[in-house]
């Protein structure tokens, strides 16, 4: 991999990590001042996606316990959005 290359997967990788966390700290305020409730496709969508970017972010820096935390927050986002789509 160039140098270039490498600037740029780095960089994708920062913007996915910064993008997941203001993500999930959206919902967390949003739920928090009951904009939406917990339950909601959107709360869980941001729930989801934000796991996602900070898992992606974490694994590349080999920071597995960052990563395994979002890793299963993403996976309990993922299964509350089924349930709630299939619910519906």
């Amino acid at each position: 991999m160039n140098r270039d290359s490498r600037l740029r997967a780095a960089l994708v990788t920062e913007l996915t990590g910064w993008l997941g966390a203001v993500a999930l700290l959206l919902s967390f305020g949003l739920g928090a001042a009951s904009l939406v409730e917990p339950t909601s496709a959107a709360y869980l969508a941001l729930n989801l996606f934000g796991a996602i970017g900070l898992a992606h972010a974490s694994l590349s820096r080999r920071a597995y316990s960052p990563a395994m935390l979002n890793i299963i927050w993403a996976a309990i986002a993922a299964v509350s959005l089924a349930l709630l789509l299939l619910r519906t």
